[in-house]
């Protein structure tokens, strides 16, 4: 049987909250996109907004004109990536604002929350302060 992580007694319902195949529809911003979410026996959850866990990018809204453009590059990154593809949701349930939050896989197995990271499109973020200055330069 192939998966992606051996469940091991103890583990199942701990360290994962679920994994889903999902259709990204739409990308909002670098950390943030809505998805259709196959949850199997024919049904599907429709226009889910998920934010990207354990990642901050620069806000599409910002005034600095450095932090636009990184939120311009990231947002185009993550679409090139994912828009209108099938990925798999590593849903990590809900954060204290009651956003659903997840990580995101491509067919590839590409895990696009790191890869972002790596990139330095996005900062890494553990939901405390964020410090957006950070991502200029």
């Amino acid at each position: 049987m192939d998966s992606y992580y051996t469940i091991t007694k103890g583990d199942l319902m701990n360290d994962k909250c679920f994994f889903y195949k999902a259709n990204v529809i739409e990308v909002y911003d670098g950390d943030t996109i809505t998805v259709d979410i196959s949850l199997g026996f024919s049904m599907t959850l429709r226009k889910l907004k998920v934010r990207l866990t354990g990642v901050d990018t620069a806000e599409m809204k910002s005034k600095d004109p450095e932090l636009k453009k990184k939120a311009v590059a990231a947002r185009d990154w993550l679409k090139a990536q994912i828009l209108g593809k099938d990925v798999y949701l590593d849903s990590e349930g809900q954060d204290k604002y009651g956003r659903w939050l997840g990580k995101i896989y491509t067919k590839e197995g590409v895990c696009c929350n790191e890869e972002l990271i790596k990139l330095g499109l996005a900062l890494a973020y553990d939901g405390g302060t964020k410090n957006q200055e950070l991502l200029k330069g």
